[in-house]
């Protein structure tokens, strides 16, 4: 988005060590750990480099994590259904903006998107979202 200058997140200015210290600490809250090790699978469209990101991504979390993921690859279609129908534990997508403004980004976590196949849900964004669009 032209004129953006990106800030760099907290865990930009960790250590490796210390986000993986800090990631360990949160799967353990969750009640997660040696004992109890999380099992997830990683949804992505068949692609040749997605498949590469999602075996690096099984391989870093395995190694440094102990979680296990299992690899599901679906075509563009049938991953765009299970998404849809919130079948799945963690996805590779990708989101291209088609305008020069952040609310390209923005939008599609709204509780109302149809792009939020994660189902999340904030009422202090969708109502700051909302008053930034009123505002234009």
């Amino acid at each position: 988005v032209d004129g953006f200058e990106l800030k760099k997140p907290a865990s930009q200015l960790q250590s490796k060590d210390e986000r993986i210290k800090q990631a360990k600490a949160l799967l353990a809250e969750a009640g997660y750990g040696p004992d109890k090790p999380l099992t997830v699978d990683i949804l992505y469209n068949t692609n040749e480099s997605h498949k590469k990101i999602a075996l690096a991504v099984s391989s870093m979390w395995k190694h440094n994590l102990g979680v296990t993921a299992t690899l599901n690859n679906m075509e563009w279609k049938t991953m765009v259904s299970a998404l849809n129908e919130g079948d799945f534990g963690v996805s590779r997508y990708g989101w291209n903006g088609d305008y020069n403004d952040a609310s390209t980004f923005l939008d599609i976590m709204t509780s109302s998107s149809s792009a939020n196949s994660g189902k999340w849900f904030n009422k202090e964004y969708d109502a700051l979202l909302a008053k930034a669009h009123d505002s234009q």
